[in-house]
């Protein structure tokens, strides 16, 4: 029965530091991903283009332009 005790108490030691690196590398794998969304966000900031003006705001920048007449 010791026998089987010390089995189990190793293969229980051998699973703890499995999971232990599993939970390193999910920590790590996360950071990259917040990390590569955060380069993301900033990239999209850069490259988003202005939005074109509405037809209103067209209109109203025609009117306050004086015409110059020839």
């Amino acid at each position: 029965m010791n026998d089987l005790t010390s089995k189990l108490a190793s293969m229980i030691g051998e699973l703890e530091i499995r999971n232990t690196a599993l939970e390193l590398q999910l920590e790590k794998a996360n950071a990259d991903k917040e990390n590569l969304q955060a380069k993301l966000n900033a990239k999209e900031k850069v490259t988003t283009p202005v939005p074109a003006p509405t037809p209103e705001s067209d209109n109203k920048e025609a009117e306050t332009t004086p015409e110059t007449k020839d």
